[in-house]
């Protein structure tokens, strides 16, 4: 049994009957209960659940399918970048104990950073001085500098991108970039050597 409401919902009553031993025959009907639910309440809970059933339903089986292969998909692919980012700094790039990787580190460190940074990663004189708009000359790659403070993968990227991109602004950062001219294997060969000296 439906009853119009104020608005434009229906309001449905049901009739519950509470009867004694006698089950309905003569006066053992002891009471009689009224449950109001309102439409408007059924249709806030349920209208969400109707409407994703709805489109599970209409999907039908390879629907479903391709729908939860491309779920599986995404997870997977969040969960391998979450993944790489974390062990990115796990991976063991140097081998300082590589006679091979130490060698041509050495090499092609006389060949590209010897001129600034000195035959024996000494530096040039002066580094350690205050610069407040930048040109700091080149410090030494020994035990001496600052190089222990950054991890491998900053001395990567700097000598990678050059100095510029990670100094503050309107600081001018001579270090330049070797992106063009080094593999990243041979830029991991200088670091391992540089790391190997001290």
């Amino acid at each position: 049994m439906f009853k119009k409401s104020s608005g434009n919902s229906l309001t449905r009553i049901r009739k519950r009957r509470f009867l004694g031993p006698g089950r309905g025959r003569g006066t053992s009907r002891r009471n009689l209960k009224l449950v109001i639910e309102s439409e408007d309440d059924r249709e806030e809970t349920s209208n969400s659940e109707m409407l994703s059933g709805q489109i599970w339903n209409r999907l039908g089986s390879k629907g479903r399918f391709v729908a939860i292969s491309i779920l599986i998909a995404i997870f997977m692919a969040a969960s391998k970048i979450y993944y790489d980012r974390s062990q990115v700094d796990r991976l063991v790039f140097i081998d300082k104990t590589s006679r091979a990787q130490n060698s041509l580190g050495k090499e092609l460190y006389q060949a590209n950073c010897a001129f600034c940074h000195g035959d024996k990663l000494q530096g040039q004189p002066h580094w350690d001085k205050t610069y407040i708009e930048g040109k700091r000359p080149a410090p030494p790659l020994n035990a001496s500098g600052n190089i222990a403070l950054l991890s491998n993968r900053e001395l990567f990227e700097i000598t990678k991108y050059g100095g510029q991109p990670f100094a503050p602004p309107h600081y001018i950062n001579e270090m330049p970039a070797f992106e063009m001219l080094l593999k990243d294997s041979q830029i991991w060969a200088i670091l391992a050597f540089l790391r190997a000296e001290f």
